[in-house]
């Protein structure tokens, strides 16, 4: 089986609601959709989403490049697509534009690799699991009044959900301690709450921060410094009794494997389209298991519940109600637990509808 062709579509979808953190905000998100052809009749798809629109066309015309090295390969040789696009990379770096362009054909590969031996990734890779762990996320943003939030929260309780998470990093304090305490307060003490401070503070606010908020029992306080802060990080967590979490911003496998060795995390959550795909989620999934700490991606969540389904550590996913839109799927939790899906390869096609609706004109 080789692959034929490369097609890709790019879309632009408002968020509704403004995003907003302490790093930025955006009202509309853009994806580039791509499928691998082959000539066997299978196609796998994956797509790359940014905040707003910079840097779609960019990241466009470097998988047209890509064209040239995937096309006439087999699909289901992942191992030498990784390899050869990482020797490609001497010049331009492995990170950046790079990773995020090989990343995603990496995951179409997979797709098509799945598909070729009739079973779903995370049975593939020897999962025995059709449930993971997942909590609700992709709302309860830094600018959204305090009632919007507390709503939000019971939302997703009321849909199943055990665990949610909340942004923080606020310019005050205070802010962010009446914040949390409400939502808290909303969802009862049965429900796990993370917080996110999208590296909105420094070593000493995070400390702060983390004293103020030791009340309201807080699962994890995610990116509270500089993501490439690794020795911060580790200071942090000598200094602080609520967990961190971090690693959606980093991309090649010696950042994990740093955050690792100078005991800086205590939950790892590597980005699909920025890790290598699922050949370097799946690194990093098993790095995680062998040490002890926790694995859960970042966004992603459909994708992302065959790795986590399939570490043996388990793992936790993130999800964001946009997803089901993007795929037509509705989730539906059982026990609190996201069921994994269960078609051959991802298991996930794009929805019609939502490409026509949302197509670049």
């Amino acid at each position: 089986m080789k692959i034929t062709a490369l097609e890709q579509r790019t879309l632009s979808v408002p968020t509704g609601t403004a995003v907003s953190a302490s790093i930025g905000s955006f009202d509309a998100v853009s994806y580039l959709v791509l499928t691998l052809h082959t000539d066997s009749g299978l196609a796998g798809s994956s797509h790359i989403q940014v905040p707003g629109r910079f840097g779609v066309q960019a990241l466009r015309a470097l998988v047209d490049d890509f064209a040239g090295l995937v096309v006439g390969r087999d699909p289901c040789d992942t191992a030498g697509f990784a390899e050869l696009s990482w020797k490609r990379a001497f010049w331009l770096g492995q990170s950046g534009l790079w990773a995020f362009a090989t990343s995603a054909l990496d995951v179409a590969m997979w797709d098509i690799a799945g598909q070729a031996a009739g079973q779903p990734l995370w049975r593939l890779w020897g999962g025995k699991r059709d449930g993971v762990d997942v909590y609700g996320s992709g709302r309860m943003w830094l600018a959204q009044p305090l009632d919007s939030i507390v709503a939000e929260a019971r939302d997703f309780v009321a849909q199943g959900f055990r665990a949610i998470k909340m942004r923080v990093a606020s310019p005050e304090l205070q802010r962010d301690v009446q914040r949390v305490a409400a939502v808290r307060e909303a969802i009862g003490p049965g429900v796990r709450l993370m917080v996110d401070c999208n590296q909105g503070l420094d070593l000493e606010r995070a400390v702060q921060l983390a004293a103020a908020l030791r009340p309201y029992d807080i699962a994890w306080i995610e990116e509270p410094l500089p993501f490439h802060d690794v020795a911060g990080h580790a200071e942090l967590r000598r200094r602080i009794d609520i967990p961190i979490a971090t690693g959606e911003n980093l991309y090649l496998p010696q950042e994990f494997e740093a955050f690792l060795a100078q005991g800086a995390v205590d939950v790892l959550m590597p980005d699909l389209q920025r890790c290598g795909g699922y050949t370097g989620m799946n690194r990093i999934a098993q790095a995680c298991a062998a040490a002890g700490v926790r694995f859960s991606p970042h966004a992603y969540a459909w994708h992302s519940t065959h790795s986590v389904a399939a570490c043996s550590g388990g793992g936790l996913v993130e999800y964001m109600p946009r997803g089901d839109q993007m795929f037509g799927r509705r989730s539906v939790l059982h026990d609190g637990l996201l069921q994994v899906p269960q078609e051959a390869g991802t298991g996930l096609r794009y929805d019609p509808p939502w490409l026509e609706q949302y197509r670049d004109a």
